[in-house]
């Protein structure tokens, strides 16, 4: 500590350059930037002063901070971990409309939809030739025809998944006369 030391005022540009001077090169901590300070300068309300230059120095910030702390993860659901027959638990989506060349080379717009298997996480895309209710049920059709009946399907809220969910639904619970029509929709 300086004999006759330099009074600062505190909270001033002069005082913030003087202590991070006294930071410096080395990154000092708390106490020696202020042992460094005193032996020039008095400043009142030094340790404050350290304290702000040293949160808010970068390459300390890199040095003494913990990393970004991730959220606690949830559990996952019990069909997802449990051993399964690939496809037994699907997740379905929709994505594009996605230009292909068709035949003659002309231009159309077609849909895709995508089967994943919650389990092994395996994927079984369908083209649909456009976003209507009919077409997504030829696909999931497609789907169970290749890949079997799924236990469970996870979805958004899509209006197509909505009325093709309630058309399942109600042709389920229909009395159906015609024995092929309930086997072909049994299976």
């Amino acid at each position: 500590m300086a004999r006759n030391p330099i009074l600062i005022a505190t909270n001033t540009e002069l005082s913030r350059l003087i202590v991070q001077d006294a930071h410096g090169l080395y990154h000092r901590v708390t106490g020696h930037t202020m042992a460094e300070v005193r032996q020039q300068y008095w400043i009142p309300q030094l340790r404050e002063q350290v304290k702000k230059c040293i949160r808010s120095c970068v390459q300390c910030q890199k040095m003494n901070n913990l990393p970004y702390r991730y959220p606690a993860m949830t559990d996952l659901a019990s069909r997802r971990v449990t051993k399964s027959r690939p496809f037994q638990n699907i997740g379905l989506d929709y994505f594009g409309p996605i230009t292909v060349c068709g035949r003659h080379n002309e231009r159309t717009e077609v849909y895709g939809c995508i089967f994943t298997c919650c389990v092994t996480r395996l994927i079984h895309l369908e083209v649909v030739p456009d976003g209507t209710t009919e077409m997504f049920l030829n696909a999931f059709r497609r789907f169970v025809a290749r890949r079997g009946k799924p236990h469970s399907v996870t979805c958004d809220n899509a209006p197509i998944f909505v009325l093709a969910s309630q058309i399942m639904n109600d042709s389920l619970n229909e009395d159906i006369g015609d024995e092929d029509l309930a086997r072909a929709m049994s299976d």
